[in-house]
């Protein structure tokens, strides 16, 4: 996991939202969510389990962001997908499993290791867009 540098005050940050960032590796999900909670986001993290549908409900998440390493992604995603309306950003080393998952309902994603300005500005972006529009479900 490349380092990353802050990009600036909290109070510098206009819209600030929910993630969660759902991870097979403690090191992905606890630099991802320290990286945005340090922005004035709402970070959860979860390792990928059995109880990934009642946490991303607990946290009502604007978005996730769901690390492709995981063994079972397209389970995960499927369920998501099927389960609400949340964008999701897929994180991967290839562009492979993302070119699979588009058309399933992935949003957008990102390679690793991650470009962090790259990956604050799809968050930001997308959590816009998703509030904006009104139509999701959780």
């Amino acid at each position: 996991m490349a380092a990353h540098a802050r990009t600036g005050d909290v109070s510098e940050v206009g819209h600030v939202g929910r993630i969660l960032v759902l991870a097979q590796e403690f090191e992905v999900v606890d630099a991802v969510t320290e990286y945005f909670a340090d922005l004035g986001y709402e970070a959860h993290g979860a390792i990928d389990g059995e109880d990934t549908l009642p946490i991303v409900r607990r946290s009502a998440p604007e978005l996730i962001l769901l690390d492709v390493s995981m063994a079972r992604l397209s389970d995960v995603f499927r369920q998501l997908r099927a389960a609400c309306d949340i964008p999701i950003i897929i994180a991967m080393d290839s562009g492979d499993a993302a070119r699979q998952l588009r058309p399933l309902g992935a949003f957008a994603y990102i390679h690793k290791p991650f470009n962090w300005d790259d990956l604050r500005r799809r968050v930001a972006m997308l959590i816009y867009a998703s509030l904006r529009s009104g139509e999701r479900r959780a």
